[in-house]
């Protein structure tokens, strides 16, 4: 459906802004067509993304402003991007991420 295609359009940008190379430590799912929800470091509820725990996964480059499409801010109550090398500035989309209780860049 419509919904999905933007979930994980959304997502494949963040995966391809931040991993150079494919440099990713642990990519499990994010190259596939399984469901979004059983990517390493996706946890849903419902089918709704509500936790993204990518810690110290060789992550680098910016986040895009579009990995907030798709209704991901919606019901994200987590989003651990600790010990990575993230940087540039965070997107003004990430204020879609409503539900957002713990940020960890």
């Amino acid at each position: 459906d419509d919904f999905r295609k933007l979930r994980r359009f959304g997502l494949m940008s963040f995966y391809i802004a931040t991993s150079p190379e494919f440099s990713w430590k642990i990519d499990s799912g994010w190259k596939t067509n399984d469901d979004e929800c059983t990517w390493y470091g996706m946890t849903c509820d419902n089918n709704a993304v509500v936790e993204i725990s990518l810690p110290s996964n060789r992550l680098s480059g910016t986040i895009p402003p579009e990995f907030a499409l798709g209704g991901l801010g919606g019901k994200v109550t987590v989003l651990d991007l600790s010990e990575n090398s993230i940087g540039g500035n965070l997107p003004s989309e990430i204020s879609d991420f409503h539900n957002l209780s713990v940020l960890d860049l």
